[in-house]
Parts: C-alpha cells; sequence; structure tokens
C-alpha cells in the first residue's frame, strides 16, 4: 500500500479500545512512522498540528451538523473522519456536507475501508494545499485553540448545560439551550440548586467542594415552568467534575426524559391492572423459554399454589407435580403440540400443590415460533378449578339421586311467575311413570298442565302467592294424568336459590 504520510494523528474518543483498534491498523497501513494522539474530549485536545483527526460519536444522528462544520473550519479544514459505535447513520448526509471526510462504523472497520478512506482524504488534502497556494489570505491564521472548540460545542448543543462552580452551585455559563430552560422557569437564578430545588440537597452534599464525593454522577429531577398550563418536565441530569486552574467546575447536561417517564407509568398501571386481576382469579401466568428450559412463573403463583417460583424453573420440576395418573397423557400432548405446527395446547389434569393436596386445574398456551416453525417460546395460564370440578360433582350425584328418586320430582324456574305459571325444567322418571308424560311433552310447559274441573283452586292459589313471595309451601289437590285420569297428590314445594 502507498505511504499516505499521515505522521501525527488525533482521535477524539473516551474509549481505549478506539485508541488500539486505529492504532493497529495504522501500523499496517504506515508502519511505525506514525504517532496516534488521543484526547477524551474536546478540552483536552493536545496543542500539536495534525495531518488527520478521527471523531468517536455514540449516534451520528444526535451530533448538529454545523457544529461539525464550524469545527471542521477551526481546525483549518484538516481532514476529519467520524467513527460511530451506532449502525444508525441517520443525519450522515448532513454531516458529510459540513466537510467531514467519511463516518465509519467501528463494528465494520478494517485496514482495506480505512486505507480507501485515507486515499480520499489524501487526495482532497493535496488539491486544498495547492489551491490554497494560490491564494493569499487577510485573516491571518485560523484560532484553533481547545477553549474555542469547546465553547463552540457547548454553546451549540442540543441539550441544556450549564457550567457552575463547584465550591458554590454558582452558574458560570449556560448554553443557548439552558437560556431557553431558564426562560421557561421564569426565574432569575444565580445558583443551579434554585432551579432544581428538589435535588439541592443531593447537588450540595455529592458535588460541591474542591474534593466532591462524586466526581460524576446523575439525578433525577422535576422542572416546573412559570406557565400553569404547561405539563411539567422530568429531567435527568448528567453531572461531571472538571478541574481547573482557576477552580473546580461543573458540568450539567439536561435530558428531558418525560416522554419516557409517562410511558413507564402508564406500563405500571397496566402491569398494576394485571397483577389485581390475577389476585382477583384462581389464574396463574407462565413464560417458558423452551432453549434454555426456563420456566418463569406470574407472582401470585405462591399465593394460589404454594411454591415460590423460583422453586419450578424448568419442565421437569413442573412435570414431576402432575398427578401419576394424568402425567403421561399431559406431557405428551404437551410434546406433540411442540413439536406440530399448532400454536396453542390445553389440558385438564391434577396439580399438587406445596402442601401435598392436588388442585385440578386447566391450563392453556401460546407457542411463539421462528421462521422455521420451531418453538421458540410459550406464554400459558393455569387455573385453578379445583371448585367448580367440586360442584360439577356434587350436581352430578344429586343429579344422580332425583332421578333414581322412588317419589315424583318436578323442578321450575321461580325467578318470575307468568300468567302462563311457571316453566317446568326437570321431571324425574318417578313423575312421568306417575304421569303418563314423556320429558319432551313436559319440559317448558307449565305445571298447570296438571290441573283440571276439580283442582282445589283455593289451594292453587295459595301456592302461586307462596312461591311469588319465596316460601316453602305444602297443599293437597286433584291432579290430572296425560289420558285424563284423576289422581290425589301431596304437593311439598320448596324455592331454591342458585
Amino acid at each position: 500500500m502507498k505511504n499516505l504520510k499521515f505522521k501525527n494523528i488525533l482521535l477524539i474518543s473516551d474509549d481505549t479500545k478506539h485508541y488500539l483498534l486505529l492504532n493497529e491498523l495504522f501500523k499496517e497501513i504506515e508502519g511505525n512512522e506514525h504517532q496516534l494522539f488521543r484526547s477524551k474530549n474536546i478540552q483536552e485536545i493536545p496543542q500539536n498540528k495534525f495531518d488527520i483527526i478521527f471523531f468517536a460519536l455514540e449516534n451520528v444522528k444526535d451530533f448538529n451538523p454545523e457544529v461539525v462544520g464550524e469545527f471542521h473550519n477551526l481546525l483549518g479544514g484538516i481532514p476529519i473522519i467520524v467513527l460511530t459505535s451506532n449502525a444508525d447513520l441517520t443525519g450522515i448526509d448532513d454531516i458529510l456536507e459540513q466537510g467531514v471526510q467519511d463516518v465509519l462504523t467501528i463494528e465494520h472497520l478494517d485496514k482495506l475501508q480505512l486505507y480507501k478512506t485515507l486515499s480520499i482524504a489524501y487526495r482532497n488534502k493535496n488539491f486544498k494545499n495547492k489551491s490554497s497556494k494560490k491564494k493569499e489570505t487577510s485573516n491571518g491564521p485560523i484560532n484553533t485553540s481547545p477553549h474555542k472548540l469547546y465553547n463552540l460545542l457547548f454553546n451549540e448543543s442540543t441539550l441544556p448545560k450549564f457550567l457552575c462552580r463547584a465550591d458554590d452551585l454558582s452558574i458560570v455559563q449556560c448554553s443557548k439551550k439552558a437560556t431557553e430552560l431558564l426562560a421557561l422557569s421564569g426565574k432569575q437564578v444565580e445558583y443551579i440548586y434554585e432551579l432544581f430545588s428538589d435535588v439541592e440537597d443531593s447537588l450540595i452534599k455529592n458535588f460541591t467542594g474542591t474534593r466532591p464525593s462524586k466526581s460524576n454522577g446523575s439525578l433525577q429531577t422535576i422542572f416546573y415552568p412559570k406557565d400553569k398550563d404547561s405539563e411539567p418536565l422530568s429531567l435527568h441530569l448528567t453531572i461531571q467534575y472538571i478541574q481547573n486552574d482557576e477552580y473546580p467546575m461543573l458540568l450539567l447536561t439536561c435530558l428531558d426524559i418525560s416522554e419516557l417517564e409517562r410511558t413507564k407509568e402508564s406500563l405500571n398501571k397496566g402491569e398494576n391492572r394485571y397483577q389485581m386481576v390475577l389476585q382477583a382469579t384462581n389464574n396463574v401466568t407462565w413464560e417458558y423459554e423452551i432453549k434454555e428450559d426456563r420456566l418463569e412463573w406470574s407472582s401470585n403463583f405462591t399465593s394460589l399454589f404454594g411454591y415460590k417460583p423460583e422453586q419450578l424453573r424448568n419442565i421437569t420440576s413442573w412435570a414431576e407435580k402432575i398427578h401419576p395418573v394424568d402425567l403421561q397423557s399431559t406431557l405428551n400432548d404437551f410434546n406433540k403440540a411442540l413439536i406440530s405446527m399448532s400454536n396453542k395446547w390445553q389440558a385438564n389434569y391434577r396439580f399438587q400443590k406445596a402442601d401435598g393436596n392436588y388442585a385440578y386445574v386447566f391450563e392453556q398456551c401460546v407457542f411463539i415460533r421462528n421462521p422455521e416453525g420451531k418453538a421458540v417460546k410459550a406464554f400459558g395460564a393455569m387455573q385453578d378449578v379445583t371448585k367448580k370440578k367440586e360442584r360439577q360433582h356434587q350436581l352430578s350425584l344429586m343429579e344422580k339421586v332425583v332421578k333414581s328418586a322412588n317419589d315424583p320430582i318436578l323442578i321450575t324456574e321461580v325467578d318470575e311467575i307468568n300468567p302462563a305459571g311457571p316453566r317446568i325444567i326437570f321431571a324425574n322418571d318417578a313423575f312421568l311413570n306417575q304421569t303418563g308424560y314423556t320429558k319432551e311433552e313436559i319440559i317448558g310447559k307449565s305445571p298447570r298442565i296438571l290441573q283440571g274441573e276439580k283442582s282445589n283452586k283455593k289451594e292453587l292459589k295459595r301456592l302461586k302467592k307462596a312461591l311469588t313471595n319465596g316460601y316453602p309451601c305444602r297443599i293437597e289437590t286433584i291432579n290430572y294424568k296425560k289420558d285424563g285420569t284423576e289422581f290425589w297428590v301431596e304437593f311439598s314445594v320448596v324455592p331454591i336459590s342458585d
């Protein structure tokens, strides 16, 4: 490779890894004929004359293009190459228009890419040198002092910045954005804690004096604009201690995190509502990372089943709690759904609680699959249905008792006594045998179908009044079978509330 004669190189970066990478690449291109200097920030730029400057930025889009242009001019047109660790190059065109030679992503930086960029910078530099020899300028040398460069970047920052004395927190200098913030407050302030009074104690305790307890740090505060109709701003204060020859300084940078805080508050409210719903129901939710075999349970797992979430962290520990009779079928169904293209699985089985008793549970989940169709994650819910199951069992037993009873039994609705009479919803076999009706002929009809000419109207009226008021009642009357045959019956009616 052709020697490009970049002897004195400046890297502005606070990351030592950037220096090691760049130095190694230059050795491969220039041999050992170069000297690489590193400055952590603008304030510490050495006074050497440099052939090229590398500027490390976290995000290209957060850097003001106009500041880059002025910075380039102040350096006398020295080639500037921006290094970024973020692949998002939004705003690169604006920066390149201001005189930056190129923007390189550190992750993909290699010898060939750097050499190409340096070659173009070398040609452009030679062209400018030849052009400058043909023109005489009356402006004199450009002031490229670190102090002026620092003031430029400080004043034009897109974030409010305050420079304060470390001994008493008096404000020495404000950036343009900081001046706008002061105007919003409507206050005449001399000390920074007058603007951020809610963190006054922390500022004084941790960041004042010639040797503060924290040389760098951060705080969060609420800024209240003068206009009462304006929303308060949540600000994140980054505080940097700067050792100055005259007196120590603090650089405060303000970042508006109001939108972030609103988002967090909304998420917290949603999470709280979700937890309240979980506590009000018998549902436990879980998340299963299939590749790592890691199982995470919701916080109410302990209150419902007695286990701490960390006790059942994988599929094996979960399976150990399934009733032996249900184990094989449950696991078979789960694994079948897992390896198929199905996105859902559900099962009913018995799950052993921490106290040794078994709960009937209904469990269901959805699978998240990668583009190849392989399940990578599952989200599920397990519901304790023990009470429901026991009630179903009791009803089933009751139904068997009623069906097999020797006495005729009739069940009707009593919520509303309409003119047609209460509606029959159940009749046992003894009733059907006694009256001669089939189940299809009697269900949905009124017991009045059994009444006739000789039925005791006075007793039936008393029965209706008792049913309307929800009282038990016993009467004797004549009823009629399907074929018209009379028979005496003793009615014993008991209202049952669900």
